[in-house]
């Protein structure tokens, strides 16, 4: 249960930090220490990830690092993209779930791990309302249908698509986050339950306070860390997990 506890503070530290991670990481550790089944993970996963993204985004809303608008077209067509994503969970098997999970930790390892010199962009420029809708919609989508929360991969998106600098990306990632993973949650606790399967409260409660603690630690001291080095060390500890999710879904 330790393990458990100290988990939760990484996830949380990875969310304030990046404004990703969080799904990376929780899903597998339910899986692996918690014993929790594939379906009823991928639930608590998003209800966790949720409440610790909404509240890793308050320092950063604090600094005026997040871009409202960007959250509201984003972030509304991600909600409609995560209700559909979670419909489409519930007449899938959770092999089929955690292989698309484990296949995309893959590739945004591969991603974050290149040298990209659009991480480091550090203006804010205006962007396409219809590029921000699509893409907040297929996003939602991952979201419902995986559990993935998608902050490794908005981050990337707000920088390089939308122009937005990397701090400014991440406090408005959060926000995203926390908006399509309670969508997908509320979706997929309602049709699991209709199935007979119950999340666990506890478990999500007693993660989400440890995952607050450490994302206001990380949203504390992201100001003191160079961006790259972030980068770097996100995509080294994505690799092994996707490699032992890919395993686990053969199984």
């Amino acid at each position: 249960m330790i393990l458990v506890f100290f988990g939760a503070l990484a996830v949380g530290v990875s969310l304030g930090l990046l404004g990703s991670g969080g799904s990376i990481f929780t899903f597998p550790i339910l899986i692996l220490f918690l014993h929790r089944p594939d379906k009823l993970a991928v639930a608590e996963s998003l209800a966790i990830v949720g409440v610790i993204a909404l509240v890793g985004a308050i320092p950063y809303a604090i600094r005026q690092q997040v871009h409202w608008r960007t959250v509201g077209f984003f972030g509304l067509a991600g909600i409609i993209g995560s209700y559909i994503g979670a419909c489409i969970a519930h007449s899938i098997s959770g092999r089929v779930q955690l292989f698309i999970f484990g296949s995309v930790m893959l590739i945004v390892a591969w991603i974050m791990l290149k040298d990209k010199k659009w991480f480091q962009r550090n203006k804010d420029t205006s962007h396409s309302t219809l590029v921000s809708l699509l893409s907040g919609f297929l996003l939602g989508q991952l979201t419902g249908c995986s559990g993935v929360g998608g902050g490794f991969i908005i981050v990337p998106i707000l920088i390089v698509i939308l122009n937005l600098s990397i701090y400014v990306a991440i406090g408005t990632s959060l926000m995203i986050i926390a908006l399509n993973a309670l969508t997908a949650f509320s979706q997929q606790a309602f049709l699991l339950q209709r199935s007979g399967m119950h999340v666990n409260w506890k478990v999500i409660a007693l993660f989400s306070l440890f995952g607050v603690i450490g994302s206001l630690i990380g949203g504390t001291i992201v100001k003191y860390i160079p961006a790259v080095h972030l980068r770097k060390l996100f995509g080294t500890l994505m690799l092994p997990l996707g490699v032992y999710i890919l395993i686990h879904s053969f199984r």
